[in-house]
């Protein structure tokens, strides 16, 4: 941009009227409705997901002014100087065309100086603002104490935690701001998780949703664009309405929060406890707890999703049954696998400590039979979720189809096969409704099948 570092900051700015003027901008900006709300977020991590033209960047850039110059009107951060960092997609779009051009906009000429070299802006109180971008190496954003991150656009999961850790000393604040066009990624989990300030114990994460609407200053004109170059809607709404959207990719497309998560109640002594298990050994055990009333409806009621040994699993297992008897416990069938050390398989195990575990079906097309039947008792409101079962409920919520790259999406037919990824409770619970459970009432319930074993060669 052609800026050369000064050495000394000029702060004759005359009277009082004209450090008025110079600082015109600042005292004069009023936000809209949604940014006030914005600045307004008690959250250790802001979040602004806005559609375009939503006011996002202006009211994070009016949030570092304030802050910068110790005149923020409604968070705490410590009286200046201040280290904020300010990161981006790109270099060329931080410093040149956008975000660096719109701090310079604001802050009265005189005030501040550029270093190039450091991509910094340092103003007259000593505050220092470092401008980065998302396609810089992991390492560049470590080795630094910082008071606050302002991410504009969806980061990098891996950029995000190395900047978290960089305020985790100051108890600083993280800002987001983005139209959410990547779908329910990692941000959006974030967003939604149930995760608390360690601090004050108040939730993690504060989100403000702003549509183009929201904005006074978008001529009408300009949303009829958007309307005309993009057709599709799901991204339609993430550009006009700020909100996160689905690609086509999810496979539980039927699934709504609305409709298939309740609050959990009381289970009826009569209705029938089932259980299904992703058994691992490097990943987290998935178990899924489910209670089949008398119409065969499913009612997943708890689960467990921890790195844990068969007898920590088990032990898991008769606390969340209650005590009651389990009609069906499905394994998946690679717990016949021996282990290397014991030579005893998990389902061995688990049958030693009282869980009497029978496989899953298996076979050539099976998973696919599973997701269908998981799908249809959906759409059939056959399958209901207890809100507790917070970790299942995502985990359903990004369950997607994998994918090709992109060279060779052209060249092939869609995958018929799920990603393998944050899938382990969508496979205990398709193993569950494959199954097809028919009520049969406790009275009824044979505690301990007869053992077969997986592999008749093994006898495990």
């Amino acid at each position: 941009m052609g800026r050369k570092p000064k050495d000394k900051f000029d702060l004759s700015f005359g009277s009082q009227q004209d450090i008025f003027e110079q600082y015109k901008k600042i005292f004069e900006f009023t936000p809209h409705e949604k940014q006030l709300e914005f600045l307004k977020l008690p959250n250790r991590v802001r979040v602004f997901a806005a559609a375009n033209r939503g006011g996002k960047t202006t009211i994070a850039t009016m949030d570092f002014i304030y802050a910068a110059l110790g005149i923020h009107p409604f968070q705490d951060y410590p009286p200046p100087p201040l280290r904020l960092r300010v990161i981006g997609p790109s270099f060329d779009l931080v410093v040149n065309k956008h975000h660096l051009p719109c701090f310079l906009e604001i802050l009265p000429k005189g005030s501040w100086s550029w270093s190039a070299e450091k991509r910094m802006l340092e103003l007259f109180n000593g505050t220092t603002i470092e401008f980065m971008s998302y396609d810089q190496e992991l390492q560049k954003f470590s080795a630094v104490s910082l008071h606050a991150v302002w991410f504009d656009e969806e980061p990098p999961e891996r950029v995000f935690n190395e900047n978290l850790m960089r305020v985790i000393d100051t108890r600083g604040k993280l800002l987001l701001t983005f139209t959410p066009l990547h779908g329910m990624n990692w941000l959006y989990q974030l967003i939604h998780s149930d995760k608390t300030d360690p601090v004050t114990g108040e939730p993690l994460v504060g989100l403000v949703t702003a549509s183009i609407w929201d904005n006074p200053h978008v001529p009408l004109e300009e949303v009829e664009m958007i309307k005309a170059f993009c057709r599709d809607p799901d991204e339609l709404a993430a550009r006009l309405e700020g909100k996160f959207f689905t690609r086509a990719g999810l496979i539980y497309k039927e699934f709504d929060r609305r409709f298939h998560v309740v609050d959990p109640f009381p289970i009826p002594e009569d209705w029938m406890i089932c259980i299904s298990i992703d058994h691992h050994v490097r990943n987290p055990q998935a178990v899924i707890f489910a209670a089949i009333d008398p119409d065969d409806n499913i009612w997943v009621y708890d689960e467990f999703y921890e790195h844990a040994l068969v007898p920590e699993v088990c032990k898991a297992i008769k606390e969340k049954t209650m005590g009651r008897k389990i009609a069906l416990a499905i394994i998946d069938v690679n717990a016949a696998t021996p282990d290397a050390i014991t030579g005893k398989s998990a389902k061995t195990e688990y049958w030693q400590h009282g869980i009497y575990v029978v496989p899953a079906k298996k076979g050539k097309g099976s998973v696919l039979e599973g997701i269908a039947k998981v799908r249809d008792y959906f759409v059939k409101g056959k399958l209901k979720i207890f809100s507790n079962c917070r970790e299942t409920i995502r985990q359903i919520e990004i369950y997607r189809w994998a994918e090709y790259s992109t060279k060779m999406r052209d060249r092939h037919d869609p995958k018929e096969a799920p990603l393998k990824k944050e899938d382990h409770l969508c496979d205990s619970l398709r193993m569950l409704v494959h199954a097809e459970p028919k009520y049969r009432p406790p009275s009824m319930t044979v505690t301990k099948p007869h053992y077969e074993p997986l592999f008749k060669k093994t006898g495990y």
